[in-house]
C-alpha cells in the first residue's frame, strides 16, 4: 500500500513505481493519481515476499534526497476490512441525515467518555489521530461528523470544547496543517 505525502513529486512517484512494480508509465500515472486523490493505493498484489521486494525498491529509490515514500505491506483481509468500514461509515453518514434519533445516538456515543476517563471519547481519539489517517478515511469521517455533531447546537458546542482541549500550541508542522484543515472543516460557521 503506497501512501500520499507532501514531499515527493508525481515524477518521482511515477518513476519509482515503474521500477518497483514493473508497470507502464500509464499505469504508474494512474496509481500516482489515485494516491494523490484518495491518500493511498494498493500497487502490488501477491505473496508477502513479492510485496516486500517492491516495498524495498520504493523505499530505496525515494530515500536518497528526502524521507522515503510511506509504503506498507498489508494483508488483503486488513484492506478489505478497512474498505468495508469506510463504506459503512459513508452509509451511516447518509442515513443520519434522515433520522434525528439516530443522529443524537451517534453524537452521544461519539462524545461519551471512554474507559480511560477525560478526553478519551471516540471523537477525541479520532481528532488526536487525524493526521495518521489517509485522506480517504479522513474525508469520510469528517463528513460523518459534519452530518451529525455539527448539525445540533448542543453537540456542536461540546465538540468545540473537546477540540480546543486536544489542540496543542506546540504542535509540529504536519500536525498543525492537519489541525488547521480540521478546524476549517468543523469550526467555521455554516
Amino acid at each position: 500500500m503506497l501512501f500520499n505525502d507532501e514531499v515527493h513529486t508525481y515524477e518521482q512517484v511515477i518513476y519509482t513505481l515503474q521500477k518497483a512494480v514493473n508497470c507502464s508509465q500509464k499505469e504508474a500515472v494512474s496509481f500516482a493519481t489515485t494516491v494523490d486523490r484518495d491518500g493511498r493505493k494498493s500497487v502490488r498484489f501477491g505473496d508477502h515476499q513479492f510485496c516486500e521486494q517492491a516495498k524495498s525498491i520504493i523505499v530505496r529509490n525515494t530515500s536518497r534526497q528526502s524521507k522515503p515514500l510511506r509504503v506498507q505491506v498489508m494483508h488483503s483481509s486488513v484492506v478489505a476490512h478497512q474498505c468495508f468500514a469506510l463504506k459503512a461509515l459513508s452509509w451511516l453518514g447518509q442515513i443520519i441525515q434522515y433520522s434525528d434519533g439516530l443522529k443524537r445516538i451517534l453524537c452521544q456515543v461519539g462524545l461519551q467518555k471512554g474507559p480511560e476517563g477525560e478526553n478519551s471519547s471516540l471523537v477525541n481519539r479520532l481528532m488526536l489521530n487525524d493526521s495518521k489517517m489517509w485522506k480517504g478515511a479522513r474525508n469520510i469521517y469528517h463528513q460523518l461528523l459534519m452530518n451529525s455533531l455539527l448539525m445540533d447546537l448542543k453537540f456542536k458546542k461540546i465538540f468545540a470544547i473537546q477540540f480546543a482541549k486536544v489542540t496543542d500550541p506546540t504542535q509540529t508542522l504536519s500536525t498543525s496543517r492537519s489541525k488547521s484543515m480540521f478546524r476549517s472543516h468543523f469550526l467555521d460557521p455554516f
